[in-house]
C-alpha cells in the first residue's frame, strides 16, 4: 500500500484556499476606479429585424463600485438582489433622474460613466405607428474581459411591439339605447301578434280581449 503524503494534501489545501480568498481580489486591483464608461444599447425590432431610430432609452445608475470593488447601492432601500423590474419600480419611487438618450441608426450611446451598476429602461413608445417596447435590464461597469477587465458595455434589448391589454369599452350613446329599446319591442310585439292572430283564427280557441290586444288588432 503506498504511503500517503499528509503534509503534500495540506500545502495543496492551503494554496487553493489562498488563491480563492485573495486571488479574485488581487485580480480586481487591475481596475482602475477613475475609468469613465461607455454603453452601448443597440435599438432593434425582433419582430421586424429591422434597426429603430426614435427609440427613448432611459439609463439610471442604481449602484456605484467602492474602493474594496464591491457594488454599494447609490440610495437606502434598493435592493440589488431584486429582480430587474423591482428594482425599476424603487428607482421611480427614489426619484433617481436617468440619463435619457434618443437612438440614431439603430443604437443609443452612453459616455462618461462612472462604474457601477446601471439600469436600462425602454419605456412602451410610439413608433412608426407601432408601439413599441422592451423588458428592463441591468448592466455593470465595468466586466471582466479577457485578460483584465472591459469599460465599453453592449447591449440588444428585445424591443418588440407591445401589444394593448388596457382596451376601454366605447361608451355607448343615448341614441344608441333609444335604438336598442325600440328593436326590443317591436321584435316583442311582433311575436305576440304572430300569437294571437294565430289563437284567434283558431275555432276551438276563445280568447278573452284585454284593452292591449284590441289596441294591437286595431292597428293590424
Amino acid at each position: 500500500m503506498p504511503k500517503i503524503n499528509f503534509q503534500k494534501i495540506i500545502c495543496t489545501i492551503i494554496l487553493f484556499f489562498v488563491i480563492c480568498l485573495f486571488g479574485t481580489s488581487a485580480f480586481a486591483k487591475n481596475i482602475e476606479l477613475n475609468h469613465k464608461g461607455r454603453a452601448i444599447i443597440h435599438t432593434e425590432s425582433i419582430d421586424t429585424k429591422k434597426q429603430l431610430s426614435g427609440v427613448t432609452v432611459n439609463f439610471y445608475q442604481i449602484a456605484t463600485l467602492n474602493e474594496s470593488f464591491d457594488f454599494v447601492p447609490i440610495r437606502s432601500g434598493i435592493n440589488l438582489s431584486a429582480t430587474d423590474k423591482q428594482l425599476l419600480s424603487k428607482a421611480k419611487e427614489l426619484n433617481i433622474s436617468p440619463q435619457k438618450h434618443i437612438s440614431k441608426n439603430g443604437a443609443v450611446t452612453f459616455d462618461n460613466l462612472s462604474l457601477g451598476i446601471y439600469l436600462v429602461e425602454i419605456p412602451d413608445q410610439k413608433i412608426n405607428k407601432s408601439t413599441y417596447g422592451a423588458e428592463p435590464f441591468t448592466v455593470k461597469i465595468p466586466i471582466s474581459d479577457t485578460g483584465g477587465y472591459s469599460y465599453l458595455i453592449e447591449a440588444t434589448p428585445k424591443i418588440s411591439i407591445q401589444k394593448s391589454t388596457n382596451l376601454k369599452p366605447v361608451p355607448r350613446t343615448s341614441s344608441q339605447n333609444y335604438l336598442e329599446t325600440w328593436v326590443l319591442l317591436t321584435i316583442g310585439l311582433i311575436n305576440f301578434s304572430s300569437i294571437f292572430l294565430a289563437n284567434k283564427s283558431s275555432a276551438s280557441i276563445k280568447i278573452k280581449y284585454s284593452p292591449l290586444l284590441s289596441l294591437i288588432n286595431f292597428f293590424l
